[in-house]
């Protein structure tokens, strides 16, 4: 779809909104009707400061229309790409607000499984927000689809083991690392475009960090994110996400 950024012509302040059009005709050639109807349905079940904010949906003969907060920093990728790494409290203050919202998601039985630098936009007063629901589903118990973006795959997705709430967490870990050392810790040794060798990578979990940062508490985090076992990974196990939050990092 196209965005506009639009202003409420009836209300008393001149808040800027998005308003993203999606024409019918493409929506049904593209197979995609149930997905614009589920991230429709489970942006309008959430409500926290770091998620994207669905304002109102309506539609017309033609199109359907959503209109989101406009949040107007950019993209975390377009930050990481002009400083190579963040400074190490900007990647902690990024990772928390991450945190954040997982946390919320999960409590209503979300997984958002898409986590990527391009998918965390910055507002206007340097907080991030967490856009693009396509990939979000209630996951009760497991779920076996092939999802999202594969560095950032957990084992699990990359196995048909089934997933849940762990994928998050793990994708959260590879942010992290990328945030703090420029590359994806899984696509640093092949083309990022040889998508089997990243998943080979992935499944292997051979992780290594740069000289001298294997014992910092970010690189005690990170492992504790990347752990291949679900059920003994930094949010998935009895202290949730409590046990990321009171973290050294």
């Amino acid at each position: 779809g196209r965005v506009f950024l639009v202003t409420d012509k009836n209300a008393k302040s001149v808040k800027p909104m998005a308003l993203k059009c999606m024409v019918k005709q493409q929506i049904v050639n593209m197979n995609m009707v149930n997905s614009i109807n589920n991230e429709r349905n489970i942006m309008s079940h959430m409500g926290h400061p770091f998620l994207l904010r669905l304002v109102t949906t309506f539609q017309d003969r033609d199109q359907v229309y959503m209109v989101l907060d406009y949040v107007c920093g950019g993209e975390l990728f377009s930050r990481l790409a002009d400083l190579h790494h963040l400074p190490f409290a900007h990647s902690r203050f990024y990772a928390a607000c991450v945190v954040s919202a997982f946390e919320h998601l999960h409590r209503k039985e979300i997984i958002y499984r898409d986590l990527k630098p391009e998918n965390l936009l910055i507002d206007d007063v340097g907080y991030v927000k967490i856009v693009d629901f396509g990939f979000a589903k209630v996951i009760e118990s497991k779920s076996y689809t092939l999802c999202g973006t594969p560095e950032y795959l957990a084992p699990e997705i990359v196995l048909a083991k089934g997933h849940n709430k762990g994928v998050d967490y793990w994708a959260l870990g590879v942010l992290i690392y990328e945030m703090r050392h420029t590359v994806s810790p899984y696509a640093q040794d092949c083309d990022v475009n040889d998508q089997v060798a990243i998943c080979k990578n992935i499944v292997k979990n051979q992780l290594r960090f740069p000289q001298g940062c294997s014992n910092t508490p970010c690189a005690k985090m990170i492992q504790g994110l990347l752990t291949t076992q679900p059920h003994m990974r930094l949010g998935c196990m009895a202290g949730g996400a409590t046990d990321i939050k009171s973290h050294a990092f």
